[in-house]
């Protein structure tokens, strides 16, 4: 059995530092994926991911470490802006309107590429062989921002004056990514395996329509190379501590879409990797949507084709600033906890979700043999009211007399625990809930 669920985070010593004080050695025990590590080139010798190589000498294998490509939205001072922007080599790859003007991001500082040219293959391949080959100890490549959603003034991108829309779009994606080559792949470094950052800008293009999403997530994961879609921000993030169906500054229903697409990506044997970014809470708000996030989690989870990552105290791009003191790693005790044998079957793609709601209005699943930390503790279950109003509690199969309860903002290297003897779970599950109850 796991020792806790599959995790990801950002180790070692790269884009937010969070390498453990004894080294790289501490981590390996807890994080099953080290997200944009520093490669080992470089010439200072800074972190210990450098020189030996760090992560490859403390037994990472390189399926398990990816570098960081950012082609679909190209902004000044990146590396192929000059290729992008007009008068440049590759200025055909700029997505445009129907009217010929190139789609800008973020106020105009950059452009959105379009999948359906091959100059934006060509820059693909020139980043890709550049990051990738910069170290052995990568093995993926995680590919930012695939879609079109996000861009200035909502402009519309079209393709031989026919507007971009779902499915189609998500198939020209496939088809570039699939033909991505590594130029000089040094001996014995297998090509990479993509994983994309997409789901939330895939739920907004597809117009929160969850068959839909299904059917563009089956157009954009059918690439053998492409083993897992990221979702950003979609249970926590730096709005909200705890994102539902409808909570305020999200899409409608999110958290129903984003249950559907893991159940669909973990239908077809595909990762669905969680990536929670919640910045803004403290201390009770915090622990609450920490509870809240893992237990949604775990109502679609499985052992092979699920990762969670959690940027809680401290997101990525501000890991050196968190709401508090920052973590040796961004993994937390209830992590450890893992579920097998579950009373209802994995939901199919075509029931969704639904198939765990109850007539209450929460959604529900049991599990008959449950661990923590490797450790036998018998039966567990996740309730999860993810709506704005109350809903009574569930009718369960087993019999639960506690929860488990956080209280602490402390990683597992720092000394984090949880309660395994919390009260029992409520008659009424406010909303925006999460409950893990044990025996």
């Amino acid at each position: 059995m796991l020792a806790h669920v599959q995790t990801g985070d950002y180790c070692c010593g790269g884009y937010a530092n969070d390498t453990p004080s004894s080294g790289v050695g501490t981590a390996k025990a807890w994080i099953s994926y080290y997200a944009m590590p520093s490669a080992n080139g470089d010439s200072t010798g800074t972190y210990p991911s450098f020189g030996t190589p760090g992560l490859i000498a403390a037994g990472i294998p390189s399926s398990h470490v990816y570098a960081y490509v950012d082609d679909s939205h190209i902004y000044q001072g990146d590396a192929q802006y000059n290729n992008i922007a007009p008068g440049g080599p590759d200025a055909s790859a700029e997505a445009k309107d129907c009217s010929g003007n190139p789609i800008t991001v973020k106020n105009h500082t950059g452009y959105l590429s379009d999948p359906y040219q091959t100059a934006t293959l060509q820059l693909y391949d020139n980043d890709v062989t550049t990051q990738y080959n910069y170290s052995s100890e990568y093995g993926i490549v995680y590919l930012d921002d695939i879609g079109y959603a996000y861009n200035d003034n909502n402009a519309v991108p079209c393709n031989a004056g026919t507007v971009w829309t779902q499915p189609s779009a998500s198939a020209a994606y496939a088809a570039m990514i699939s033909a991505i080559t590594v130029l000089n792949l040094a001996s014995g470094h297998a090509p990479p395996s993509f994983l994309l950052n997409t789901l939330y800008p895939m739920m907004v293009e597809t117009s929160e329509s969850a068959s839909l999403l299904s059917t563009a997530l089956d157009a954009l994961t059918a690439p053998a190379n492409v083993f897992a879609l990221n979702c950003e921000g979609c249970y926590a993030d730096t709005i909200n501590p705890a994102v539902g169906t409808n909570t305020s500054g999200e899409i409608a229903n999110q958290w129903t879409l984003v249950q559907d697409a893991a159940i669909t990506l973990v239908n077809l044997h595909k990762v669905f990797w969680l990536q929670d970014q919640d910045s803004v809470s403290r201390g009770t708000t915090s622990y609450a949507g920490r509870t809240y996030a893992f237990a949604s989690f775990m109502l679609t989870w499985d052992p092979n084709y699920t990762v969670y990552q959690n940027d809680y105290y401290g997101t990525p791009s501000d890991g050196v600033h968190p709401n508090s003191t920052n973590p040796q790693i961004h993994v937390f005790p209830e992590e450890e906890l893992t579920a097998y044998n579950p009373l209802v079957s994995y939901p199919s793609t075509a029931s969704g979700i639904s198939a765990l709601k109850d007539s209450g209005g929460t959604y529900v699943r049991e599990y008959a043999n449950c661990y923590y930390d490797g450790t036998s503790i018998g039966a567990c279950a996740f309730v999860v009211n993810p709506d704005s109003s109350s809903h009574a509690k569930p009718a369960l199969h087993g019999t639960y007399s506690h929860t488990m309860v956080v209280g602490s903002q402390l990683d597992v290297l720092d000394g984090g625990t949880v309660s395994m003897t919390g009260a029992a779970i409520p008659a009424t599950i406010p909303a925006l809930t999460g409950y893990i109850l044990l025996p």
